[in-house]
């Protein structure tokens, strides 16, 4: 019995420390598919830098589904999520790159 507590415990702090390094698989720096000057990056907390040129903002986003919605300056935009890329309302490509 008290070999079988120890490989439980032993089993669920692996599969703890396993699914904590996952975070969700659309954090990361997206690049615009015409000038790779341009990209946003998305962080924990829903946290958005968008990084344009020489001009850096911070904003949110929320994700639902495959669904983004991005707000900046107090103004929203959406976008699509498919894997590795966010295609924006102009049909843009923001790729990922890891």
């Amino acid at each position: 019995m008290r070999l079988r507590t120890i490989a439980l415990i032993i089993l669920i702090s692996m599969l703890a420390v396993v699914f904590a390094g996952c975070g969700p698989k659309y954090l990361g720096k997206y690049y615009n598919e015409y000038n790779e000057s341009n990209y946003f990056e998305l962080k924990n907390d829903n946290v958005l830098i968008a990084n344009m040129g020489e001009t850096v903002l911070e904003g949110t986003y929320e994700v639902d589904g495959d669904n983004i919605t991005i707000t900046l300056m107090g103004m929203q935009s959406w976008g699509k999520i498919y894997g590795n890329i966010i295609v924006d309302p102009n049909g843009d490509f923001w790729r990922k790159k890891k």
